[in-house]
């Protein structure tokens, strides 16, 4: 089967994947075996690929945002950033099961889904209606769940006020979940075709990284991995406000000046996604018409894929195609 594999970590503008190749995965017990049909292109992909995140495992087929179907079972699945969680220690048993020591990551540790056939755990994935198969469900399944995540650790709440900082792939989904909650929205941005995208989808103010808000807010979540933003974020905050910071990897933190942490706001981090999470999103992104703004690539155009989502050039969500 062809595969795009990750040999040695490498920036990517040397377009370090190779496409070849590669055996058949062979499934052990509880797993089953995947035909691949969309795959998103993930940030996190280019954090392993580019060594800030060090991947698991060299050669390493990346990619976990997997649309696919199960052809012994004639059934459509979707698949995540959890592979698996031991389902035992303390974590796993009072539902924090992305925070389980011996949890392992899909396209990190195991390979993914950059390629025409993957191997998952059965019991880790999540259903899919042959009528919802499409590119357009590659990116829930990675930037949708995640940021679903962050949406729920923001405190948010109906009809409040969000402001999301950063409007990459997961942002330019949360915006829809919170329009569908009646939030007002305020979008912070560095690039104008992204602050175009948020006037389009319905934000109520749109302005760079560094503009003051209309007023202060509920809750901030945080997309950009930069570290000097979470001292801009707090302080968009009202008193007892929250901030979600939604990064896998981010640049050292500022120095923070603690009136900007004072009346008791609050700062967490958000660390992978649970089973119960990607279940919930996926039923609410339907029922919410929750869409994501893709654009194609066939698999073995993944290096450019992923070099143009970090010079930050595309709108809403690459997908990679298995076939085309």
């Amino acid at each position: 089967m062809k595969a795009q594999r990750l040999h040695q970590t490498a920036p990517l503008e040397t377009k370090p994947l190779r496409y070849e190749d590669v055996p058949f995965p062979k499934p052990g017990p509880g797993e089953v075996l995947i035909k691949v049909l969309y795959c998103g292109v993930c940030l996190t992909d280019k954090h392993i690929i580019e060594n800030e995140l060090p991947p698991h495992k060299l050669p390493l087929i990346p990619g976990h945002q997997v649309v696919g179907f199960i052809e012994d079972e004639g059934r459509h699945v979707g698949a995540y950033w959890l592979y698996s969680s031991c389902s035992a220690c303390d974590y796993c048993k009072k539902g924090f099961e992305n925070l389980c020591e011996q949890a392992t990551f899909t396209g990190f540790d195991r390979d993914g889904g950059y390629a025409e056939y993957m191997v998952a755990r059965r019991d880790f994935l999540v259903d899919l209606d042959p009528d919802m198969v499409s590119e357009k469900m590659a990116p829930l399944l990675c930037a949708g769940i995640v940021g679903y995540r962050s949406y729920k650790l923001s405190g948010i709440r109906p009809g409040e006020t969000l402001a999301l900082v950063g409007f990459g792939t997961s942002a330019h989904l949360i915006i829809q979940l919170a329009r569908y909650h009646r939030c007002t929205v305020y979008v912070f941005t560095r690039g104008e075709h992204h602050r175009r995208l948020a006037r389009e989808l319905g934000a109520d103010f749109v302005g760079p990284l560094d503009a003051p808000p209309p007023r202060l807010v509920e809750s901030v979540i945080l997309f950009a991995p930069v570290g000097e933003l979470i001292a801009t974020s707090l302080k968009m905050l009202k008193r007892g406000g929250k901030l979600a910071v939604n990064a896998i990897h981010m640049s050292d933190l500022s120095h923070l000046a603690y009136e900007d942490l004072y009346y008791e706001k609050s700062v967490t981090s958000v660390s992978h996604v649970t089973r119960a999470d990607a279940r919930e999103f996926i039923d609410l992104a339907r029922t919410a018409s929750i869409t994501p703004r893709t654009e194609l690539f066939p698999l073995k155009r993944a290096n450019d894929a992923l070099i143009k989502q970090k010079e930050s050039r595309h709108l809403g969500a690459i997908v990679l195609a298995m076939e085309g």
